[in-house]
Order: C-alpha cells, then structure tokens, then sequence
C-alpha cells in the first residue's frame, strides 16, 4: 500500500527515488517468546537474596547481634556471621561511611568524573536511534570540538583499566612486602566472587524486565540487539561472551567487566616479575607495551579499523573496530600494564616521602596538560563535517593515545598521593567520592538498563538538545539502583567471603585451644613432673652469672593465662573487615 502511494513522485519530472524496505524483525508480536530458564533463575535468587536482607535485617534490629543458638562456638559465630552479612542495619552505614577513603584517595574522584563520562558517552551512542524531528540541530551541536570528549571512547575505558591495574599491583605487592604469600588461586576466587553476582543479576534482571517494562517500536531494533545473545547468559558469567563479537554478545556493555576479568588472569606474571626481579621485570613490561603498541597500529592500519568515533563513521565499521579491538584483552592490556608497573612504582619508591622542587612539579604538570590534550584534541578534525577516514592516522593516534593518557593519569595520582597536587587534590579527594566509589561497579553494568528503557519507550519523534544529557529523574533512579544492587549483591557477598577465610581462623584458634587445655590436663601427671624437674634444672643452668654477676640470660616469668576465647572473637572479627 505504501508504494502505490509513492509511486507517483518516482519519476523523472520530480527527481525523486523513493524505496522501501521491510525487514523481517519487525512483524512481531509483543512478549511472543520468553526464555523461562533465565526468568526461573531470576524470580529463585532474587527471592532468596530479599528473603535474607530483609530477614537479617529485622532480626539484626530486634536481637542485635547477640547469639542465641546452641551450636559450637565456632558453628555458631560463622552461621551468624554468614545471615548478618545481608543485614541493612550494617551494609548501609558501610556504604554511607566517608571517614576511611584508604591509601589511594584520588582514586574515588576518577572513578565519579569518568563514570560520569561513560554515562554521558552511552547516552548519546543511544541517541544515534532515537528518532529526533531536530536532527540537524543535533548533528551540528555533535560537530563541535568539545564533542571529542566522547568521541575519544579510549580516555574514559583506559583510565578504569589502568586504576585496575594499580590497585591489583599495589595490594598485592604491599601483601608481600608484608611477609604474606600471593596466593594466585585466591586471588582469581575472590575476584570471582566479588563481581559476578552483581553481573549475573544485571543480566537476569535485564532479561526480565526488559520486554515487560518497554513496548515502544524501538524495542524491534534496539532491544532486540541486547537480548538476543542472552539465551545463553553462562558465556557472559564465566567471562567469555567477548569472543562471540559486540553484535552477539548478552548486554554488550558488560565488555569492560569482562576484558577486565581477563586481563586480572595474566596479572600475577607481571607481578611477580617485578617484585622477584626488578630489572628484569621492567624491562619484560617495557618490551610488551612495544610489542602491544606496534601490534595495535599494524592492525589499525591494516583492517582500516577507528580508533575514535568521527563525523559520520558507520555502524558497521564501529561493530567490526570494536570486535577486533575493543573487545580484544590484548589490546586492552597498554594501559592495565602501566598501571601495574605504576603501582609497583608507588610500593618500591615510597613517593609519598618525596617532595619534588617546582622545577620539577612545573615539567610535570606541563607534560601532563600536553599528554592530556594530544589524546582529546589531536584529531580534532575528525568532528567536523567532511572528514576523511585516514588508516595512517588512524593507526598513529591508536598507538600514541594509551601512552600518553596512561602516565598523565598516573602523574595526576602520584601528584595526590605526595600532596604536590593543589586544588586537583581538593577535586578529586573529596569525601562524598567515597561513596559513589563503592556503588560505581553497580553504576557502570545497571545505567545502560536504565537508558535503555527511556529509549525503547519512545513512540514518536522527539527534538532532542543538550537537556537530553542533563537527565535528573533518569540520574537519581540510577543512583538509588546502583545502591540497591550494591546492598544486595556486592557488599554482603565480600563479607560472606571473608567469613569463610574467617572459618580457617577460627579453626586455627580453637585447634590451639584444644591443644593447650590437653597439655594443662597432663601437668598432674607424673610424667609431668618429671619434665617441670627438669625445666627447672635447665633454668637454674642458664641463669648461670659471668664474671661480673650478671646473667647471661635471662628468662621471662610467667605471663598472665591467655583467654583464647578473646583470641578466636578477635581473629574471627578481623577477618571480617570489608
């Protein structure tokens, strides 16, 4: 019907061509199919976890926590423990507590600009299917320079990467210095445990709600694209979905959680190189960011892929640059290498006792600036109308950008961490920055549900302006879902986490126990005296004088009896600090 009604102005006198096309997507039903498996498993832990929260809660608030049970001490404390993990009364005064930002305080001011930056940049990659009636106005106001803030997708990901790689290093190598063991099957564990739960319930919870809570006509070509890997959602939860390509991937933003997870794999090689051998271990990391760095220009150059998003790039090229590159650990890996060898750096050297002259503070500070405005602004051009795709600097921008936004960053923090930064310190060192900090994991994989839904819900065409990102109802319901599933899902999981490293405490300590009280028993029997006789032999032998009447050694008397059921509260309660 809708050719024969623009076949009249398909002729030579108008000048004019008009075709349609249908695509097959769009002859659906509303909610046709469901994937009962996923939305079982949803309804199952989501049930359970609220069960717990608000059970624990309720008890935690009448009883307090006071153990009434009639199991063993040690049952009882870690069963207890365990149920009280998922108590409000305690995850929400952690979550709102500012008063300890740790030994890397800047590090909570990157996370809240950049995790306001990638929100921003997912907002206007959505606005690229929204139908606007202003379309122009939107195409010039994304044709100005400033825009290349978000053009530059590689500034706001590398800087998380590279944060990853610092804290991984940093901890680790403070564990050793300390006279502790890397245990590598632990640390891949409890990085497991830590995030999966919060990324599995993102992606039941968006499989859920997903087609229930949106039935616009952009639910046919841009829901669709989101929900039709996740029929398989066991891919994305043991970390490998990336391989199957960003069009075919479950929720495909989760790509960073996942490239992540990979690189935190490869991460102890590093570590251990360059903690056991330091030159040796430089020089092996300096050698792979070449190889890397050489690596991602040829095929940059080669494959005529982007490494920004410039005036009029297609969707296509976007998917097959972010397949091969963007989804691609070893490419990702740059900026998380530096980032180990920072935190090895901020370990080994102690910067924090080292003030620089201003000579020095003034060269860094300058290099900094230019680092940072080289990886925005260099290929300023590539916003303006009429730009011309070049591989050459395609694949020099790809190579030079992580290495100069990389150690900018790391100068910014050194700069905080040895007070040499000014009033970026007041910026990024504030104390409500802590709290954002531990609901940004959360805020990361739950703003794109939020989004999606805004989009998905729209029936016609809208005028969209720089309001559009500047969103307080869609920013505050962000914020408070990002803390929800923080209470849920991450913050009672850490605890429950210690608390089995907790058990192994507490078993230490009672073993210890049961072992003094079998030896104060045999102390009335002969055999025992026997031993007391001659300890006290042995003492009168050693408390033998030299020739100016001292002793030449000198024993300690007997120290008060020690109460061990002290001992096994206090280790028990150390190991559940989060």
């Amino acid at each position: 019907m809708v050719s024969t009604l623009v076949s009249p102005y398909n002729s030579s006198e108008t000048g004019l061509q008009f075709q349609l096309k249908m695509e097959p997507k769009p002859c659906e039903t509303r909610n046709t199919e469901h994937n009962y498996y996923n939305q079982t498993l949803f309804l199952i832990l989501f049930g359970t976890v609220l069960w717990l929260v608000s059970h624990s809660t309720i008890v935690d608030i009448i009883n307090g926590f006071h153990s009434q049970a009639t199991e063993s001490p040690k049952t009882e404390m870690m069963l207890n423990k365990m149920f009280m993990a998922f108590s409000l009364k305690r995850t929400v005064p952690f979550l709102l507590d500012a008063s300890e930002p740790g030994e890397l305080k800047c590090i909570h001011g990157l996370r809240f600009y950049f995790s306001l930056l990638i929100y921003l940049l997912h907002k206007a990659v959505f606005l690229m299917f929204v139908p606007v009636i202003n379309r122009i106005s939107v195409a010039e106001m994304m044709e100005n320079e400033a825009s290349m803030i978000i053009r530059v997708v590689w500034n706001c990901v590398d800087t998380f990467v590279l944060i990853s790689g610092l804290l991984t290093s940093y901890f680790t190598i403070k564990k050793l210095k300390n006279g502790g063991r890397m245990n590598i099957l632990q640390m891949y564990i409890q990085r497991y445990i830590k995030f999966t739960p919060v990324f599995l319930m993102t992606l039941l919870s968006f499989t859920f709600f997903a087609k229930r809570l949106s039935s616009g006509p952009l639910m046919i070509s841009v829901g669709n694209h989101f929900l039709d890997g996740c029929e398989n959602i066991w891919k994305s939860v043991f970390y490998v979905s990336n391989f199957d390509g960003i069009n075919n991937m479950c929720y495909p933003p989760a790509h960073q959680l996942i490239t992540d997870f990979q690189m935190y794999l490869m991460s102890p090689i590093f570590i251990f190189a360059l903690y056991k051998w330091k030159n040796v271990g430089l020089a092996g990391c300096a050698a792979t960011l070449v190889l890397l760095t050489l690596y991602k220009g040829a095929v940059v150059y080669y494959y005529k892929y982007s490494t920004l998003l410039f005036y009029g790039i297609s969707v296509s090229m976007i998917g097959d640059g972010g397949d091969d590159i963007y989804l691609n650990p070893i490419h990702r890996l740059t900026p998380y290498l530096i980032g180990v060898m920072f935190g090895y750096f901020l370990q080994e050297m102690k910067p924090q006792h080292k003030k620089l002259s201003w000579e020095k503070q003034l060269i860094g500070w300058s290099g900094c600036l230019v680092c940072l405005y080289y990886a925005y602004f260099a290929m300023a051009k590539a916003a303006k109308r009429g730009y011309t795709y070049s591989e050459s600097e395609a694949a020099l921008f790809g190579m030079a950008q992580p290495l100069l936004w990389c150690p900018a960053i790391c100068w910014i923090i050194y700069a905080c961490q040895t007070q040499q930064a000014g009033v970026v310190s007041k910026m990024l060192e504030w104390k409500g920055f802590v709290i954002f900090s531990r609901i940004s994991y959360p805020f990361y994989l739950v703003q794109i549900m939020i989004i999606f839904w805004s989009v998905t819900d729209v029936k016609a065409p809208q005028q969209r302006s720089l309001l559009y990102f500047i969103d307080l109802n869609e920013f505050a319901g962000l914020i408070v879902l990002s803390a929800i599933f923080s209470l849920f899902f991450l913050l009672p999981l850490k605890d429950l986490f210690n608390s089995v490293k907790g058990a192994k405490a507490t078993k230490t300590a009672v073993k210890v126990m049961e072992d003094t009280q079998t030896a104060e028993k045999s102390n009335s029997s002969p055999v025992a005296e026997e031993d007391i006789n001659h300890n006290e032999k042995g003492k009168n032998h050693l408390q033998e004088k030299d020739e100016n009447g001292k002793n030449l050694f000198k024993l300690k008397e007997p120290t008060e009896r020690v109460d061990f059921t002290n001992l096994i509260e206090n280790a028990v309660q150390e190991n559940f600090k989060f």
